[in-house]
């Protein structure tokens, strides 16, 4: 394992503010009040499942894969995989149907 290795610094960045800015979001109703939120959080939550991919790895596959020569398709692949993933469990759960923090009546 390669100790040296830093690509953690911006994945946990990443993570915590997708967290913080859901929190506040789901308190203020941001997802229903401002159309593009939801947008934005699935954009920045694809980024910190890139940037977490990536740490994995060059952390635990270092034979494989090296930090500073990241493989762009792989990185992409499992991305996309994870978010399909992400997706039908929304679906499947019913999470998708409405917002996320709608005011109940």
């Amino acid at each position: 394992m390669n100790h040296m290795n830093k690509t953690y610094i911006p994945t946990l960045f990443c993570l915590v503010a997708l967290a913080v800015l859901h929190k506040f979001a789901s308190a203020g109703h941001w997802y229903v009040r401002y159309p593009g939120f939801d947008i934005f959080m699935h954009i920045l939550g694809g980024v910190g499942l890139a940037l977490a991919t990536y740490w994995i790895l060059v952390t635990f596959f270092s034979k494989y894969f090296q930090a500073g020569k990241p493989l762009f398709w792989t990185l992409m692949g499992f991305t996309f995989l994870l978010r399909a993933a992400w997706e039908i469990m929304e679906g499947l759960n019913n999470i998708a149907r409405a917002p996320v923090a709608t005011p109940k009546n």
